[in-house]
């Protein structure tokens, strides 16, 4: 454990004056309940990006036992993962020992058929180019001590992620499908997706038996007002079905998955779960608030601890230490002003999927609390995100600043989950995107700081209609606006800022306050 800290000090301290140095933590905590016994699972992710879009990135499990380099008297620890990334606006490259993340079915449970979720030594490529997507990948099997090179090819317009991809291995052929398609009937929302896999020796010289034994999963999530549940079937053939580390279903030839939740508030959830598979069953209740989880079931609830678990406690922590800005405090010089090196929220919308991770920088559209309790937006020139957490108290309309979190599904609105939060600077301008109504019922500019023009159709107590191009759209006015409509009147013609949300399956712009709706004539 000490040559490892000693290699990242080592390697920080060398790398720090670059334009972007950061050393992050996630660190997951398991305690069971009824025994005590518990269990400490760091992760630490350290980036340098001397160029924008251009770095290293190192990723390492602390825990577990490392190889060594000797340096003179010394010895240091090599870390697990480590690998040079670029990532452009539609070609990315990855190049060392990295983990190859590409999948549509990896949705309850961490459990996933088909796709690349591996370790990879080589090399992976990929462009993007409309909703098209092409990757190519080289990875050196050290296990196996041979060669692999696989593809992808993704197809994902809105709501709908599609792929395929293809592996060789020595002799051996991977071939898998996987997809997952979005949709709503009335105020309910619709995840479905499902995957296929095949693995063998005659792709080509037999295919018809290649084809015989497929290993497959189908799978449904729902929504409806406070109500979440989700359903998946998976069968093993001649591909292994991957279970995550913690999933007691590992092993397993076979397994359903069910669960039902409620929705207190954003943030504390109770709801049941079923497993059934080829080994045993599993049922109980589970109590989510944040990052905390209570697991209360009738066997086993946890893979990765020894014995069983039948009342279990979780917990995830996300910490980021900031170089430049940190050692500019220790040496008493001012705060370094990072330059732009962070892709746009548009970017990260179009690679991103929920349960990712990612780091957004932008500015803040509106005080937090102001439109919802614990909630803000974060917008740029290409889009927004709706953030949420106990971390974004204070935030102002005009901070700038970088926020890292994971991506939620909130009543049909991506959500990020704050995990930390930086602020560069303040009263900065908030970026407007002009759109017609149509362009807001597409889906595209969700959670963006958007102006719009039109003619009032229609005025309630605390919402009028915009009459824009031949469609209609609702302003509606949160209660913490304290917005007054009595000046307008149907026929005005009105410029509308706001930010862009949807409730109950209906699109419809939020403004801020009084400023956010201008009469054309004042």
């Amino acid at each position: 454990m000490k040559k490892l800290f000693l290699s990242l000090l080592v390697v920080s301290i060398v790398l720090i004056g670059f334009a972007k140095a950061d050393l992050s933590t996630l660190t997951f905590y398991t305690m069971d309940l009824e025994t005590g016994k518990s269990e400490i699972f760091p992760i630490v992710y350290l980036t340098v990006e001397p160029i924008e879009n251009i770095g290293l990135r190192i990723e390492d499990y602390l825990t577990l036992d490392h190889d060594t380099v000797s340096l003179g008297s010394m010895s240091l620890a090599i870390p697990r993962l480590y690998y040079l990334y670029y990532y452009g606006d539609q070609f990315e490259a990855l190049a060392g020992n990295f983990r190859s993340k590409h999948y549509n079915s990896r949705k309850i449970n961490m459990l996933r058929v088909g796709g690349f979720y591996d370790y990879n030594l080589g090399i992976e490529a990929s462009y993007n180019f409309n909703d098209f997507k092409i990757l190519g990948r080289y990875n050196y099997n050290t296990y196996e001590e041979r060669n692999e090179f696989g593809g992808m090819f993704s197809y994902n317009p809105e709501k709908l992620n599609s792929s395929i991809y293809f592996s060789k291995k020595g002799a051996n052929y991977d071939l898998s499908l996987d997809g997952s398609y979005k949709f709503e009937l009335s105020t309910a929302k619709f995840d479905v997706f499902g995957s296929v896999a095949f693995y063998g020796e005659s792709l080509f010289s037999s295919p018809g038996t290649y084809f015989t034994n497929p290993t497959f999963l189908v799978g449904t999530l729902f929504e409806w007002n406070k109500l979440s549940s989700g359903f998946q079937y998976a069968k093993q053939g001649s591909w292994n079905i991957d279970f995550d580390f913690g999933d007691p279903n590992k092993g397993s030839q076979w397994v359903l998955n069910t669960y039902l939740n409620y929705n207190l508030t954003s943030d504390l959830a109770i709801g049941a779960f079923f497993d059934w598979n080829s080994i045993r069953n599993n049922y109980g209740t589970k109590i989510t608030y944040g990052d905390l989880e209570l697991i209360l079931s009738n066997g086993d609830c946890d893979g990765g601890l020894s014995g069983a678990q039948r009342i279990e406690l979780n917990y995830s922590n996300y910490f980021t230490i900031d170089f430049e800005n940190a050692f500019a405090g220790l040496l008493k010089k001012e705060p370094i002003v990072k330059e732009e090196s962070y892709p746009s929220i548009a970017e990260i919308k179009n690679n991103s999927n929920l349960g990712d991770d990612v780091t957004v920088k932008g500015i803040i559209a509106t005080d937090t609390g102001r439109l919802d309790e614990d909630v803000t937006y974060i917008v740029d020139k290409t889009g927004g995100y709706m953030v949420w957490g106990y971390m974004t108290e204070g935030l102002k309309r005009g901070d700038e600043v970088i926020i890292n979190g994971y991506l939620k599904e909130y009543y049909g609105t991506t959500e990020i989950v704050v995990n930390n939060v930086e602020v560069i600077s303040s009263n900065n301008e908030v970026p407007i995107i002009n759109v017609t109504a149509l362009e807001v019922f597409s889906g595209k500019y969700e959670s963006a700081m958007v102006r719009i023009k039109g003619e009032v159709s229609s005025v309630e107590k605390y919402s009028f209609m915009l009459r824009n191009e031949g469609n209609q759209i609702k302003i509606y006015l949160k209660k913490g606006t304290n917005i007054s409509l009595d000046k307008l009147s149907y026929g005005d013609e009105v410029t509308v800022l706001g930010i862009v949300a949807q409730y109950q399956g209906e699109w419809e712009i939020l403004p801020r306050s009084q400023d956010d709706i201008i009469l054309d004539d004042n």
